[in-house]
């Protein structure tokens, strides 16, 4: 990964933190794969050039923790609402047979209405299937460890 790549994705990952809560998931989770890739590849030293990006991540989440969510628990009207939005979409842990449709609800809630058309769902879940099978090893590493990394944290917050 060159030098410019590596202020590219750095910067591009501390922006986006502060558009879309999401990233928080998704760009660990593209570390992760590059490391292990490069540990597969015997490639240990490239593993630094990464870390520089994912430090300018670690501040920009310092920083927009600082800003935005320090004081969210302290609010007493804000935090319940929050809590009460958010808790749906945590998958259900420890898994019971009762709770399986959450996650047969969850894949087709992926399909409803994103930015308002169906079709964008549809095309939403069918490019990255399309990719997923199209692509090197690894770009399917950085594909998987994103849904991985997604999935394990939803699961956190209900262990």
């Amino acid at each position: 990964m060159s030098l410019r790549r590596v202020i590219f994705f750095g910067f591009m990952g501390a922006v986006a933190l502060w558009f879309s809560h999401p990233s928080i998931f998704v760009f660990p989770g593209i570390g992760i794969a590059l490391s292990l890739y490069y540990l597969k590849e015997k490639r240990g030293i490239e593993i630094v050039r990464p870390c520089l990006a994912f430090l300018v991540w670690r501040a920009s989440l310092g920083l927009f923790y600082w800003v935005n969510l320090r004081n969210i628990v302290n609010n007493a009207t804000l935090y319940p609402a929050l809590l009460a939005y958010w808790s749906k979409g945590f998958a259900p842990l420890p898994l019971k047979i009762s709770q399986i449709k959450w996650y047969i609800y969850a894949f087709f809630e992926i399909f409803q209405r994103p930015l308002g058309m169906f079709a964008v769902g549809i095309f939403r879940a069918l490019i990255p299937c399309w990719l997923f099978f199209n692509v090197s090893p690894k770009e399917k590493g950085i594909f998987s460890s994103d849904i991985t990394h997604t999935c394990y944290s939803s699961c956190l917050r209900n262990s």
